[in-house]
C-alpha cells in the first residue's frame, strides 16, 4: 500500500510503496509531473499509484538506482500505459546499466537518459544530484538533495541489511567501500533505501552501519584494533585513518593513523599525529622514522635526515638507512648517499622511486 512521506520537503511530495522479496521499494516523486525512483518488479505497483488520483499522463521519469530486475522491471509494466508511452517518459539509469533494459525500453517508446554520476535530475522545482555508489553493481547510483537532507541509496545502504556484491554485474568490495566512504561525508538525515522502510532522521548512522559492516566483511574481523591492521595490510589507508578515529587513542593507534595519512599524502596531519606520539614517548623509533619519511614527502630533506638519524641512534634497522640515503640523493649528494653501504646495495630496487621524488619536487 502507497503512503506519503511527509515533512521531507515542503516543495514536492514524495510516496513510498514497500517491496518484497521479489520486489524494490518504489517511491514517487510528485512535483512538476512524477517521477519514480525504482520500478519494482510488481505489476499491481502503478496501478495502485494511479487509483490515488493521479494520471499516468503526470508520469516524466523513471530513475533506477540500478539494474537488478527487482528494481527494474517494472518499467515495462509503466510502458503498457499508452499515454505514457506517448508522453516522452524518460528511463534514466547508469550508462553501465542493463543494454536490454535499455533496448526494450527504447522500443517501447521510452526516452533513454545515461548518465555517468555527479548528474543533476530536475523533478520541476527540486533537483537531486547523481551520485555514482558502485559496489553492490556496477551501475549503482543514490540521488541525494542538500536541502532536504536526504537519499535514495537504492541498495547501496539498506535499514537493516548490507547487499553482496554482485559480481557478474560488476559489484565488489572495493568499490562499495569507496562508494559508502563518500556517503559517509553528507549532510544527510533521511535515506530512502532500496528494500525495507525508510531510515528518517537516523540516515548518518544507518550508513555508518553499511560501512562497518561492509568493511567487517573484508577483513572478516570484527575487532577494530584488528582491523585498522587488516585495512593497512590490504592498503585501504584511508578506511584504516577512520578506524583510528573509532578506538581509544594510545601510542599504537597514533602510529597506525600516522602511517596512514602518510601513505595517502595528508602530510600536515600525520605531523601533528606523530607530535602527539613525541610527546608520549620522545624516544619512539617508528615516530622518528615516519616523521622523517613525511618530511621528506614534503620537500623538507635536511630535517628528514635529522630523524632519521635519530631513529638510528635509537634502533639501527635498514628502513631510516634507505630513507636517508634517499633524502640525501634529492639533495644533490649522491656520493654521500652511497657511502651508506645498505643504500648502495638496494640501490637499483628504488632509483625509480627516487626518480618519482625528483619530479615531485
Amino acid at each position: 500500500m502507497w503512503s506519503e512521506l511527509s515533512n521531507l520537503s515542503k516543495d514536492l511530495q514524495i510516496f513510498f510503496l514497500e517491496g518484497y522479496e521479489f520486489s524494490s521499494n518504489v517511491y514517487a516523486i510528485v512535483d512538476d509531473g512524477v517521477t519514480f525512483v525504482d520500478a519494482g518488479n510488481d505489476y499491481t505497483a502503478f496501478f495502485e499509484f494511479f487509483e490515488l488520483g493521479f494520471s499516468p499522463s503526470e508520469v516524466r521519469r523513471v530513475v533506477i538506482t540500478h539494474s537488478h530486475i527487482d528494481h527494474s522491471a517494472g518499467v515495462y509494466e509503466l510502458l503498457r500505459y499508452g499515454s505514457i508511452r506517448s508522453g516522452n517518459i524518460e528511463i534514466v539509469l547508469h550508462e553501465d546499466g542493463s543494454k536490454v533494459l535499455m533496448e526494450t525500453a527504447e522500443n517501447l517508446g521510452a526516452k533513454i537518459v545515461k548518465i555517468q554520476g555527479y548528474d543533476r535530475i530536475g523533478t520541476g522545482q527540486v533537483f537531486f544530484s547523481v551520485i555514482p555508489t558502485p559496489g553492490h553493481t556496477c551501475d549503482s547510483i543514490c540521488l541525494y538533495n542538500e536541502e532536504m537532507e536526504t537519499v535514495f541509496t537504492g541498495d547501496t545502504v539498506l535499514s537493516h541489511a548490507i547487499a553482496a556484491p554482485d559480481p557478474f554485474v560488476g559489484g565488489n568490495l572495493r568499490d562499495y567501500i569507496c562508494s559508502l566512504r563518500m556517503l559517509r561525508t553528507l549532510k544527510v538525515k533521511n535515506c530512502l533505501p532500496g528494500h525495507g522502510k525508510p531510515v528518517i532522521g537516523e540516515a548518518a548512522k544507518c550508513i555508518e552501519e553499511t560501512y562497518e559492516g561492509v568493511i567487517m566483511k573484508l577483513t572478516g574481523l570484527t575487532e577494530p584494533r584488528q582491523i585498522i591492521q587488516r585495512l593497512i595490510s590490504l592498503g585501504y589507508y584511508e578506511d584504516a585513518v577512520v578506524y583510528c578515529d573509532k578506538v581509544e587513542e594510545d601510542i599504537e593507534i597514533l602510529l597506525a593513523k600516522a602511517s596512514s595519512l602518510i601513505q595517502i599524502h595528508r602530510l600536515e596531519s600525520a605531523v601533528e599525529i606523530l607530535k602527539k606520539v613525541f610527546e608520549l614517548d620522545p624516544r619512539n623509533h617508528f615516530a622518528h622514522t615516519f616523521m622523517g619519511y613525511a618530511l621528506m614527502l614534503m620537500g623538507k630533506h635536511e630535517e628528514s635526515i635529522r630523524f632519521f638519524d635519530e631513529a638510528l641512534k635509537i634502533q639501527h634497522s635498514l628502513e631510516p638507512l634507505i630513507y636517508k640515503g634517499i633524502a640525501l640523493i634529492l639533495m644533490g649528494k649522491a656520493e654521500e648517499a652511497m657511502k651508506i653501504p645498505e643504500f648502495k646495495e638496494n640501490f637499483e630496487r628504488f632509483k625509480h622511486g627516487i626518480r618519482v621524488f625528483r619530479q615531485k619536487d
